[in-house]
């Protein structure tokens, strides 16, 4: 379950990397995110359950907790959380029409890429 959130997380990654250059070159959100928006939310919001789910099953091993990485999966859920909402926000900020900061997009990503980077490392250290 947990290379199934690796997977889709990545592919989410992904998909608002592109949705981010198309923010940075019109200067602006899309007047219609579209499939595109919907489809990196739908699956941000899965990521993050298979993710929850995922950790909540697999302990850490002795060799993660001997390099001090034992809590490497929590943090990056914590991480990839705080991104989700902020996904949220920016979302219901686009359907109600209302401007969409920069610095709002710009945490969300951070905190995303971040969150994903610690996932990584973490299941680099599991086996």
């Amino acid at each position: 379950m947990l290379i199934a959130s690796i997977s889709l997380l990545g592919l989410v990654v992904l998909a608002g990397i592109g949705l981010a250059a198309l923010y940075m070159l019109l200067g602006r959100a899309p007047a219609r995110l579209g499939w595109p928006g919907a489809l990196h939310a739908l699956g941000g919001v899965t990521g993050f359950a298979l993710l929850v789910m995922a950790l909540h099953r697999t302990p850490p091993t002795p060799h993660a907790i001997r390099m001090g990485a034992s809590a490497f999966g929590m943090v990056s859920a914590v991480l990839i959380g705080v991104a989700l909402t902020f996904g949220l926000i920016i979302l219901f900020r686009h359907v109600a029409r209302r401007v969409i900061s920069p610095n709002l997009v710009g945490a969300h990503s951070v905190l995303a890429i971040i969150g994903y980077t610690l996932l990584l490392a973490y299941v680099t250290l599991l086996h």
